[in-house]
């Protein structure tokens, strides 16, 4: 098998043609018919070059449409002119070439560049299109950041709202320039701007925006938060869990808890203010802060954009830094600082930003705080204990107790609790001294479309002075509380011995706590022998149990005073022996009032 050698073929063929009579020369046509078809030859010959330069003009032309929509209406008919004007200096140098005004090599170079513009523009355009819709969004959503260059942003604002944008090419690459704005009275009111298109390229390779976005910082501060400070768990140190039932009064407030159903405690967690300094200072130390701060380019937009400049003079004056450090970037030097002077600033900028972060984090996300935030509810159990280790039915005859002692100022501690089957909305106090509990029904004034009492109902009128009626009310706000059960109306019937005995113990112990400021104590507090003995028959002291009587022999003081020796002695005063009994008898009368309370 033999192989042909292309080129020896075409020799062949080359050296047959010749061998027929053809001259290597031009021949020179001899016959009117031979010259008229050498004009017929020569005009076909350039008519098809005509036509072929008709073809690339045209397809050179309409490369227009390839390079997209700018969103600038003014800007894509600057591109159009340009493109035209680049489609005719091809053919200026394509005929100076063909002309021999322009070397081949400088031509092909100069033609080169043009047509090297057109995927430049392809990708320059769409992702100038792309750039100005985003920048226009982000502005009119604050998210643009002050960091960066501003010429990029008149740039992309221009584009987009439909400036003056044109285009220049300078050694075969694209320039987008906006000329300075004017008013009409020729005062500059905006700067010229410019963008590379090389910078354009570059950034679209890298994904890169012309701009940068303002940090949020919303969704890392609440991790950092939530890691350091731990608000869903029992055992952290900074979140406190309470218990409330209906009818209890919040702290922060000054009134009962809205809202609260009858028969269920309520479990609510929160963060004392007293807490939120030690929090604060938790969120400080903590990784999460030193990870985010750990990046320059963030941190320069938050230090930019993010932080008041009162807020940065605020903590500077605190901590005593220059409150002028607002004026200065993050982390960057005039080049006339010392190494000295740039790293003071340096550590003083951290500080400060690392409390603003610290101190963000917490107010934006420690909803808690000195507030409550629903944790679960359960239902009410009244005999289980309180933090105080006093049983929840015991809370109600307290507040009952002490609502009567001054039910003006403690009036918080009825309202909103359901009496008679009507919530309590207000207190009136009579001028014999009763307690009314008052209702009131709202509806809106058509007038003002504010909110006025329509009809007030009165409840019900108590006696504080009487324990019997006294005694109902505490049955009944333990009613509203616990609603109808086995456990609660036991608790509700038990308060017709419970509640007198509490009343009457906390008498005995403010008659003591009066007699011991005043200086007396003791049987000093009765005027005569009578009314102490008035006193012991009411409180059942005249009967003593021998277990009782036995406490009281134990007594050494009151054992002296019994015996008849010192009962003769000169100086011996009755009031002597009744002062010790009644110091005793308070005792076991307190005792008997413990006891009651367990049963």
């Amino acid at each position: 098998m033999s192989f042909k050698n292309p080129q020896r073929t075409i020799n062949r063929e080359f050296d047959a043609f010749i061998k027929g009579g053809n001259a290597l020369t031009n021949q020179i046509a001899t016959t009117t018919a031979e010259i008229r078809k050498g004009v017929a030859a020569q005009k076909k010959l350039n008519q098809e070059i005509q036509e072929k330069d008709d073809v690339l003009m045209q397809s050179l032309y309409s490369k227009v449409n390839e390079f997209g929509d700018s969103g600038n209406a003014m800007m894509d008919q600057n591109i159009l002119s340009f493109w035209n004007s680049k489609v005719d200096e091809y053919f200026k140098i394509k005929n100076a070439m063909q002309d021999g005004i322009i070397g081949r090599q400088e031509g092909n170079q100069a033609l080169a560049k043009i047509n090297g513009l057109v995927p430049q523009f392809k990708q320059q355009v769409a992702y100038l299109a792309s750039e100005s819709k985003m920048f226009n969004e982000d502005s009119n959503s604050d998210n643009v950041s002050s960091v960066g260059s501003t010429q990029n942003k008149v740039m992309l604002q221009r584009m987009h709202e439909g400036g003056d944008v044109q285009i220049v090419e300078k050694d075969g690459q694209l320039y987008y320039f906006s000329p300075e704005q004017k008013d009409e009275e020729g005062n500059i009111i905006s700067e010229a701007a410019m963008l590379n298109g090389n910078e354009i390229l570059a950034n679209n390779a890298a994904e890169k925006k012309l701009y940068e976005r303002k940090v949020n910082l919303s969704s890392p501060l609440t991790a950092v938060f939530n890691k350091a400070i731990e608000p869903d768990s029992l055992d952290g140190k900074f979140v406190d869990y309470i218990k409330v039932k209906k009818g209890d009064i919040n702290p922060m407030t000054g009134l009962p808890y809205p809202g609260l159903e009858e028969g269920q405690v309520y479990t609510f967690k929160t963060i004392t203010q007293e807490k939120k300094p030690e929090a604060i200072e938790e969120l400080s130390k903590s990784q999460g802060i030193t990870s985010l701060m750990s990046n320059d380019s963030s941190m320069r937009r938050v230090w930019q954009d993010e932080i008041p400049d009162e807020e940065i003079q605020r903590i500077a004056t605190e901590k005593g830094y220059d409150i002028s450090l607002y004026e200065d970037p993050w982390h960057e030097f005039a080049g006339d600082m010392s190494p000295e002077e740039i790293e003071k600033v340096t550590a003083e900028q951290d500080d400060i930003m690392r409390t603003y972060l610290s101190e963000k984090a917490y107010n934006d996300n420690a909803n808690m705080d000195n507030t409550l935030k629903f944790v679960k509810k359960e239902v009410y159990n009244p005999k289980e204990e309180n933090e105080d280790g006093t049983p929840y039915y015991m809370e109600t005859v307290e507040n009952v107790y002490d609502f009567f002692k001054n039910p003006v100022d403690n009036r918080n501690l009825i309202i909103n609790n359901v009496v008679n089957g009507k919530t309590v909305d207000d207190v009136v106090v009579n001028k014999d001294g009763t307690v009314t509990l008052v209702h009131k029904d709202y509806s809106l004034d058509e007038g003002t479309g504010g909110e006025v009492v329509d009809k007030v109902t009165n409840i019900a009128t108590y006696d504080p002075k009487d324990p019997a009626s006294s005694t109902k009310l505490a049955q009944q706000i333990q009613k509203s509380i616990g609603g109808n059960n086995k456990d609660n109306n036991q608790a509700i019937m038990s308060m017709n011995k419970l509640y007198p005995a509490y009343a009457q113990q906390q008498k005995l112990e403010e008659q003591k706590a009066k007699e011991m400021a005043e200086g007396k104590g003791g049987f000093g507090n009765f005027p005569d022998g009578d009314s102490y003995e008035k006193w012991k028959v009411k409180n059942g002291l005249d009967k003593l149990t021998d277990i009782e009587k036995q406490f009281l022999m134990q007594d050494k003081k009151l054992m002296f005073y019994l015996r008849p020796d010192v009962q003769a002695k000169e100086g011996y005063k009755k009031s002597y022996l009744n002062d010790a009994e009644y110091k005793a008898l308070m005792a076991i009368l307190e005792q008997r009032n413990a006891t009651q309370e367990l049963k």
